[in-house]
């Protein structure tokens, strides 16, 4: 979600002050600020501006090639936002009613969640690196690049 769909970058750098730079990490010491600022966090987090677009076309190719849609998320992972959970689930009912919402629970346990023929979509390079199938890099500000991969993976 975060990354793909949910501006948690964008947001916790405007709230935070933070300049945003390629591979920025936050460290402890911005979660502790992050957290003290807001607990809901994950309720709050705008869509990315290309969200929608990539979901209604996600949707179109699930109709088209009869897959699940669904998200895998993280929550962090030293565990201290109580309403990771809550908030994250009824985001997407909010966004994207009808898609349901897998947990890690943390970013590297994804890589679990895989069964055969499972494609990641993901804008966390390990995550990617992790993962035992397909997976495809996201650049929420390119959709059409991870739908043209997906769609050659598809069609093979």
């Amino acid at each position: 979600m975060d990354g793909v769909v949910a501006d948690f970058d964008g947001y916790a750098h405007r709230e935070l002050g933070i300049e945003s730079k390629p591979g920025f990490r936050f460290s402890q010491e911005d979660w502790g600020r992050l957290r003290e600022f807001n607990q809901r966090i994950y309720r709050d987090v705008p869509l990315l501006p290309t969200a929608i677009s990539l979901i209604n076309q996600l949707r179109d190719l699930k109709k088209q090639y009869n897959f699940k849609l669904r998200f895998l998320t993280a929550i962090p992972k030293e565990n201290d936002l109580g309403w990771a959970y809550w908030d994250k689930v009824n985001w997407v009912i909010r966004h994207f009613p009808g898609i349901p919402v897998f947990f890690g629970p943390y970013s590297i346990d994804k890589q679990h969640h895989y069964k055969p023929g499972d494609v990641l979509i993901d804008d966390r390079i390990s995550n990617i690196e992790e993962w035992p199938g397909f997976s495809i890099l996201h650049n929420y500000k390119d959709i059409e690049s991870t739908l043209t991969k997906l769609k050659d993976y598809l069609g093979k």
